[in-house]
């Protein structure tokens, strides 16, 4: 018999691979469980709901991909090393798990309408480090808000490219030229 928390592991790992597949809407809990090799039922022992589950799965890895951006930026003293630190940081996440990555980046859209005020995301520390940029006078952008949106969506366009099968590489060789072409934004915006 297996012990709980492996099944729990199991039907949140399960509940991840078929919500990337699927979609949360598109997904049933019959889907979960048959992915699982578990009981229809076996879901309601861990969480109440499959939109529970959909959202634990979001924030708890959130939370967990923001502690790694945060302590990768703390080592860093110049705005370009700290935009490097978080570029590498999404990209081996990705290489290392294309799935968990493809369902944060996926399901945040839904998800968002759920953070509180106080919930920080990918972009709100990057304009943070815009922001610290700026006022070390490293930077020069007029808009962190414009300038964040920027280099996120430049960051994450690769991945979904990865994800669609246009690019074939792993993401690291794309790390620098990426950081390059942001930083070359951010002096100039």
């Amino acid at each position: 018999m297996a012990r709980p928390i492996e099944k729990r592991d199991t039907i949140v790992r399960s509940a991840l691979e078929v919500f990337v597949e699927k979609g949360v809407d598109g997904t049933t809990i019959q889907d979960i469980a048959n992915h699982a090799n578990a009981a229809g039922g076996t879901l309601y022992r861990y969480f109440r709901s499959k939109e529970e589950l959909a959202q634990s799965i979001f924030f708890e890895n959130l939370s967990l991909f923001m502690s790694e951006l945060k302590k990768a930026i703390l080592k860093e003293k110049h705005t370009k090393q700290k935009l490097y630190a978080m570029v590498d940081k999404f990209y081996n996440f990705f290489e290392n798990d294309k799935v968990l990555y493809s369902y944060l980046l996926l399901s945040e859209h839904n998800f968002a309408k759920k953070m509180t005020k106080n919930y920080q995301t990918p972009v709100d520390l990057i304009i943070e480090v815009i922001n610290n940029g700026v006022a070390k006078k490293e930077i020069f952008s007029k808009d962190s808000v414009f300038a964040a949106a920027f280099v996120y969506g430049a960051v994450v366009r690769i991945t979904y490219f990865k994800i669609y099968g246009r690019i074939h590489e792993d993401l690291s060789i794309y790390k620098n030229r990426v950081v390059e072409g942001c930083w070359a934004f951010l002096q100039n915006e």
